[in-house]
């Protein structure tokens, strides 16, 4: 399976800048330079500190959201899947290893797959469920390659007036919104969640005042899926 991570990030200052220490947690990880891509949305990145040991891609103008979330889309080389990251988000042991062990099991025909739910009510012993509709974010979900060209494709072709009527700041910005009107379907979602969401204000919406939200699926940075019958790894191949 070859799976390549793409993460948008932007310059929170003088409020707290999360992505330097979720980066560090990727790679601490042992993620490859060549499988991180990291989508900045204005031209200087002096605030995000050094960038070895991934792959930065830096835009010539500032980017809004949306735009920058595109450009992640049309960005990330081509792969099996893409698994797309906001930068406030902790993780579990073995994170890359845990979704791609995760999705050789369960992969389906689904458009989306989320690996930190907000709200809901899983099965208990259940490992895979539909994410609510009305459920938030899009903290840390995948997408097989070709379905993010075809999500690419529908959001440059609506980005320009994209819901101009709406009153709310996130409700006009958030990638988000995109995503779920896009899918026309249920997320299937991992349990537990594989993330947690960590910044008190997000960098999906202009909307400065949106309540902070977090996962309450999440078990812990100590915690990992290790079924032992969903044998593929991060980085091996498959048809």
């Amino acid at each position: 399976m070859r799976l390549q991570v793409g993460m948008t990030v932007a310059d929170r200052s003088p409020r707290t800048n999360y992505a330097r220490a979720t980066l560090d947690a990727l790679l601490e990880q042992g993620i490859q330079a060549d499988h991180l891509h990291v989508f900045a949305s204005a031209p200087d990145v002096e605030w995000l500190g050094s960038d070895e040991g991934l792959t930065l891609h830096v835009p010539r103008r500032a980017l809004t959201r949306n735009e920058n979330g595109l450009a992640l889309l049309r960005g990330v080389p081509p792969c099996d899947w893409v698994l797309h990251l906001e930068d406030d988000v902790v993780f579990c042991d073995d994170f890359l290893g845990s979704v791609s062990r995760w999705l050789a099991r369960y992969a389906c025909d689904r458009k989306v797959y989320t690996f930190c739910v907000m709200r809901g009510h899983p099965t208990v012993d259940c490992e895979a469920w539909d994410q609510p509709q009305n459920a938030w974010g899009c903290m840390v979900v995948a997408m097989r390659w070709r379905r993010v060209q075809e999500l690419a494709d529908w959001v440059e072709q609506r980005l320009p007036g994209w819901r101009e009527g709406q009153s709310d700041g996130w409700r006009k910005s958030g990638f988000d919104m995109m995503l779920r009107q896009w899918a026309g379907e249920p997320f299937l979602a991992s349990n537990p969640s594989f993330a947690q969401h960590v910044g008190r204000e997000s960098l999906t919406h202009a909307f400065r005042n949106r309540p902070f939200i977090k996962s309450p699926f999440f078990v812990g940075p100590d915690w990992s899926y290790r079924r032992a019958d969903a044998k593929t790894e991060l980085g091996s191949t498959s048809a």
